[in-house]
């Protein structure tokens, strides 16, 4: 397999092998509850960085192969708005379909109060999914200040695993496929956007997301626009719903 094959069918690859290989495949709120004896375990998490969309795409895959993982959303977020009725949605969903929901933030977000700010943002969350959010990473740790964040979130990433990334599509000293041949405790961090969104660069996965939005935009404001005209249509009955009977004396 190779190492650069970020694509639907490259991650479905790593799923198929870490069953082939007998693997326990858990979301990050089950582990310290897991007892595996000898069988290898494989902590799959999601850090949901830049579509919410290509995050439920993953989610429902998952769901498909029986597999169940954890997805970390971030609240401030300048690519998608988990507080935007359809964001929301998402992240409902996305729990619904028996992942996990943990709390992913930037410590730039609250410059002041930090750890009050993060206890409000974790109970947010939990009211979108409407059940208690254990979980959180944080964004960018190699760039923002560290975060010690247990007496708010009960887990975190787990450094007494072997931990990879895909990070700027990139594997650092293994790929998923070497390990996972080994039979070693594993911590995957596999970041949606690369694997569900069409491209074989960043920039190409880049371009195909911007045409996913343009398109996505073009309904919403289509939807905008008829509503604007079926209310100028129908004014005087709506007009007579609320009241609107202006008089000049």
């Amino acid at each position: 397999m190779r190492d650069n094959f970020f694509s639907k069918k490259g991650y479905i690859s790593i799923i198929e092998l870490a069953k082939q290989k007998g693997y326990r495949i858990s979301p990050v709120e089950e582990v310290r509850r897991v007892k595996t004896g000898n069988t290898p375990l494989l902590v799959f998490r999601h850090d949901v960085d830049l579509d919410l969309q290509a995050a439920l795409l993953m989610a429902m895959m998952e769901k498909d192969m029986r597999v169940h993982s954890t997805f970390f959303v971030h609240l401030y977020n300048n690519h998608y708005n988990s507080l935007s009725p359809e964001g929301r949605l998402i992240i409902k969903k996305i729990s619904s379909l028996g992942h996990e929901i943990g709390l992913h933030w930037d410590s730039r977000d609250h410059p002041h109060d930090l750890e009050r700010k993060l206890a409000r943002d974790r109970d947010i969350l939990a009211e979108i999914i409407g059940k208690q959010v254990m979980s959180g990473s944080q964004h960018k740790p190699t760039s923002t200040p560290q975060v010690k964040f247990h007496a708010i979130l009960k887990y975190e990433m787990y450094r007494d695993f072997i931990y990879i990334s895909d990070s700027a599509m990139k594997w650092r000293q293994f790929t998923p496929w070497q390990l996972l041949k080994k039979k070693q405790n594993i911590h995957l961090l596999a970041h949606p956007f690369w694997w569900m969104i069409k491209g074989k660069t960043r920039e190409e996965k880049f371009f195909n997301h911007f045409k996913n939005i343009t398109l996505n935009n073009k309904k919403n404001i289509k939807k905008e626009l008829e509503h604007m005209s079926h209310s100028l249509k129908y004014r005087k009955r709506y007009d007579s719903y609320f009241g609107y009977f202006n008089k000049i004396v």
